[in-house]
């Protein structure tokens, strides 16, 4: 590489497992490719808001389980979740990866999630931070 092209440190920061991928998967893979340090954050687990498991077996119950058993299903989930993740980083050649384990209700700008967000990327220091498009979704 020419200075012109020395190494970045890329961070990918998703809401939740997959989003990483949704929107920066190829960027990502690119940059592993050219060398560069890449990193990805998940901030929650995605398990209560995105997890198809979880909708159908509760779709088809004629009650709401007892909230031991479900969190005991979210946290399967969420663990299947965080593995698939792990899989796909190391498929796209490169394994830094943070689970922040934020809940996945709605995700409101409070101090307990940026202060460990802000955290992670004072550690990180990335070059280029890759993320959520704020008004996603709204014409």
């Amino acid at each position: 590489m020419t200075d012109a092209q020395a190494p970045i440190t890329l961070l990918s920061i998703g809401a939740h497992p997959a989003d990483i991928f949704d929107q920066s998967g190829g960027t990502m893979a690119h940059h592993v490719a050219r060398g560069d340090r890449v990193a990805a954050a998940v901030l929650t687990h995605g398990a209560r808001v995105h997890d198809a498991v979880i909708s159908d077996q509760l779709f088809k119950l004629d009650s709401v389980p007892e909230a031991e058993e479900l969190t005991q299903l979210m946290r399967e989930r969420a663990d299947h979740k965080a593995e698939e993740v792990q899989q796909a980083c190391q498929a796209l050649g490169f394994d830094e990866l943070y689970f922040l384990d934020l809940d996945d209700g709605v995700m409101l700008p409070t101090e307990a999630g940026i202060r460990p967000l802000a955290r992670l990327i004072r550690d990180v220091k990335p070059t280029i931070i890759l993320t959520h498009f704020p008004w996603e979704g709204k014409a």
